[in-house]
């Protein structure tokens, strides 16, 4: 009779099995944090009185720094918007953001909230209506169709017109609703 050999990797060949390699990682990132603190601590200079004034100076510059980089409320729902967009359909979205940025009689609020001649829409997100208008959804966020009117009361450049289903020459559509009868469609 044949017998079957069992094959050994190399590293069970030298003695290596799941524990001790753990053993030996653990072992040798433990030297590393321990030699990288080290380094940092002989970095690091003793203050005295020049530097201490140089820290605040730095420190002082850093908070101006920090409030001219804080984001606008509008930037803010800009960014969340090129994180939901597909990759296709960020340029479209920044040109549309650009565009409806400009428009006085829409805006948004902090929470993402449209706000449509002074009337803030409830439930309704700037970065879902947008993601909606760039694609073909089945379902429609709060606020789709005052969105639309509001696009369409600016006049929304045809170039950014994307989904031809819901804005057709510069109408909205809405699908018509249908109910169900045993043998025929009646449409309302």
């Amino acid at each position: 009779m044949y017998r079957v050999r069992r094959t050994q990797s190399k590293d069970e060949q030298r003695g290596f099995n799941g524990r001790r390699k753990t053993i030996l990682y653990l072992q040798v990132l433990q030297k590393y944090t321990h030699f990288s603190n080290e380094n940092r601590r002989e970095s690091e200079p003793v203050p005295n009185a020049a530097s201490l004034s140089e820290n605040q100076e730095t420190e002082s510059l850093k908070e101006n720094l920090k409030e001219s980089v804080v984001k606008t409320e509008k930037e803010v729902f800009e960014d969340e918007i090129f994180r939901i967009v597909p990759a296709r359909y960020k340029e479209k979205a920044k040109n549309i953001f650009q565009f409806l940025k400009l428009q006085e009689s829409f805006s948004w609020n902090s929470d993402g909230e449209i706000i449509y001649k002074n009337t803030v829409i409830p439930g309704s997100n700037i970065a879902f209506l947008v993601n909606d208008f760039l694609r073909n959804r089945k379902s429609a966020p709060e606020g789709r169709y005052v969105f639309l009117r509001a696009l369409n009361d600016v006049n929304l450049p045809k170039n950014l017109d994307v989904n031809k289903k819901l804005y057709q020459n510069n109408k909205i559509i809405k699908k018509p609703i249908m109910y169900a009868r045993r043998n025929a469609w009646l449409k309302l």
